[in-house]
Order: C-alpha cells, then sequence, then structure tokens
C-alpha cells in the first residue's frame, strides 16, 4: 500500500502477493463460501468418477498396487470423504463414496487455491485507478468482482479466473481500486478514473456486495442502487445459516475425516 501510495513501481514479488490477495478475498468471504458449495455440489460427482477412473487405470496399468489405500490427489485430514466397498454379487463390487460439502471443503478450496489456482493470475496486467476528486468508492464484504460485460445494461458477476476479457475489480481503499482485464495489457499502471466510470465501477461493487455495504461516509448512491432491506426473519435464517457452518463441521464433518 505504501508503493501504491507513492506512485511506486511494482517488482514480480509485488505482482504475485496482489494475486494471492485476490485469490484470498474472493474465496474466504461468506459469499466466497457460498460460490465454493455451489461449484463443488455440482461437480463433486464427476471430479470422484475422475479420480477412480484414474485410479483404476493406473492399477491396471500397474503404476500402484491393489492393496493401495491412499488416494494421492485428496487431501485426507481436510476433506470430509467415507468410502465403502459394496458387493452387489459375486461379479460386481462397486466403491461408494459418501462426503459433506461444508467448511472442511472450503478449507481445502482456500489451500489449494492457495498453493496452485492463484498462479493463473500471475500473468494479469494490473493497474491502479485512482478516484476521480470528491468521489469515494466503497467497498463490501464480498469485495472481488470478477465482472463479464458486455453493455451497461447487460453484465454478470460470474467470470473465470482464466476467462478471456473477464474484468477484476477490487476496491484497496475510497480512493485507490485495482483493475485487470485478463487477456488485456495495461499500457501504464497508474491510472485516473474520470467521473462515469467511477460510478459505473461503484454500481458494480454495491450490487456485488452480499449483505453489507462499507463507505467511507454516508453516500446516497448506495441505497439508490441497493434499497435496504429490514426483514427479521431473512436476517435469523441467514444469521442461522452462518453459524451452522461451524456446528455441521464440528457435528458432522469431523467424523467423516476421522
Amino acid at each position: 500500500m505504501d508503493k501504491l501510495t507513492n506512485h511506486s513501481s511494482l517488482d514480480e514479488n509485488d505482482l504475485k502477493y496482489i494475486s494471492k490477495l485476490i485469490a484470498t478475498q474472493h474465496l474466504r468471504t461468506i459469499g466466497g463460501y457460498i460460490r465454493c458449495k455451489q461449484v463443488l455440489t455440482n461437480s463433486f460427482e464427476d471430479i470422484i468418477k475422475d479420480t477412480i477412473e484414474k485410479i483404476d487405470k493406473e492399477i491396471q496399468e500397474g503404476i500402484v498396487q491393489h492393496k493401495t489405500n491412499k488416494i494421492s490427489s485428496i487431501d485426507e485430514k481436510l476433506l470430509p470423504l467415507k468410502t465403502n466397498i459394496v458387493k452387489k454379487d459375486d461379479k460386481n463390487v462397486f466403491l461408494e463414496v459418501n462426503s459433506i460439502i461444508g467448511k472442511s471443503t472450503w478449507i481445502y478450496s482456500m489451500k489449494h487455491l492457495l498453493t496452485k489456482t492463484y498462479k493463473v493470475l500471475d500473468d494479469v496486467s494490473w493497474c491502479i485507478y485512482e478516484a476521480p476528486e470528491h468521489f469515494n468508492w466503497v467497498t463490501s464484504d464480498d469485495p472481488v468482482i470478477f465482472l463479464n460485460y458486455y453493455d451497461k445494461n447487460t453484465y454478470d458477476f460470474k467470470g473465470g479466473w482464466a476467462s478471456k476479457n473477464t474484468n477484476i475489480i477490487f476496491p484497496l481503499s475510497p480512493k485507490k481500486l485495482l483493475f485487470a482485464q485478463i487477456g488485456v495489457k495495461q499500457n501504464v499502471l497508474y491510472k485516473k478514473a474520470d467521473v462515469d466510470f467511477a460510478i459505473q465501477i461503484q454500481r458494480f461493487i454495491i450490487e456485488n456486495a452480499f449483505l453489507k455495504v462499507y463507505s467511507f461516509k454516508e453516500d446516497n448512491m448506495v441505497s439508490s442502487i441497493r434499497n435496504r432491506v429490514v426483514n427479521r426473519k431473512e436476517f435469523l435464517r441467514i444469521k442461522k445459516e452462518i453459524e451452522q457452518i461451524h456446528e455441521n463441521y464440528m457435528n458432522d464433518e469431523l467424523l467423516y475425516i476421522k
């Protein structure tokens, strides 16, 4: 932050730090937990099938022995897995795999992300936008935005890590904002945002928020873009769901890991 404040150049280590910072902040929030849970719920069955097919092929080729009881591609200390051999008849035997998608798989995803996946961002060209005079960017409880932008009325927040033209937006302070467009080389590191651009970015930050928007000072633009909702029933539902993340981990997931 000192370098950015002084408009200093960034070295290779600084850029790697930015990549890891972006990766961490995108996943460690409650919004990140929900994204992670949705992705794993939709893909876990295919992941297990691919892993089993790989092991079966290795056994057939003699790469691993039949008595091998460890799956090298799965971290057994984090992933909650229960396996069971099911014998249907004399000829058909099945491997049954059960898992709970929750806090432990979230932690596993973060560990994997911060040792491998985040490196795809090392090749991203970053720039830092300075806010216009008398303008302050807000931030939120889900501050990293992966934006697919087509026009001012057509966009979504489902951009991919290596998806060409996805915009990555991350407010660093009320006056500085980290920005990149995957596949596009930034011509300079430091830029001054014009008012139209700053307002547009402000909209994305507010719309992408999970439950909270944080502002340096009161800003009517926030409520004009996203109305404040007072709903006790919904508040208690979300509060309970967040509390259950750890309760389910302690009561259910740890039994699978042990």
